[in-house]
């Protein structure tokens, strides 16, 4: 049996695990609200141009509602920032928490600068123009 001796300074890549968790948990609710305002229900994932097929998204009834291309582009940006993020996570989470083995707090610094970075990139792709997300 093999014993690993951690750290103190470990615990800084764990709270970037919860800071990780709560950054997804935001980006989640930003498609929440993105669903209601642009009447894409569940099933769909995105919002397809020249597809009319939406629910209303006053809940009043089934209304059908035709997107225009620029609300299927602004949705579209709120659920990639989503799942861009979900697709990076593991190989994230994988490299921060193996490096933090052997050197804690330069993991905990990449990490944290890792999920900034994610903030800033959503908030530039909630604009709804994709070339903001640099």
């Amino acid at each position: 049996m093999a014993v690993i001796e951690l750290d103190a300074s470990y615990g800084l890549c764990v709270l970037n695990v919860v800071l990780a968790f709560v950054l997804l948990m935001f980006k989640s609710i930003m498609v929440g609200v993105a669903r209601k305002r642009y009447g894409v229900s569940y099933p769909d994932m995105y919002a397809i141009k020249g597809v009319t097929r939406r629910k209303d998204a006053s809940g009043e009834g089934d209304r059908l509602l035709e997107l225009t291309d620029a609300d299927c582009d602004a949705f579209n940006c709120y659920q990639r920032a989503h799942q861009n993020t979900l697709e990076n996570l593991t190989m994230f989470l994988a490299v921060m928490l193996l490096g933090g083995l052997k050197y804690p707090i330069t993991s905990a610094i990449g990490g944290f600068i890792w999920i900034v970075g994610r903030l800033i990139y959503a908030l530039g792709y909630y604009t709804g123009n994709p070339d903001k997300r640099m």
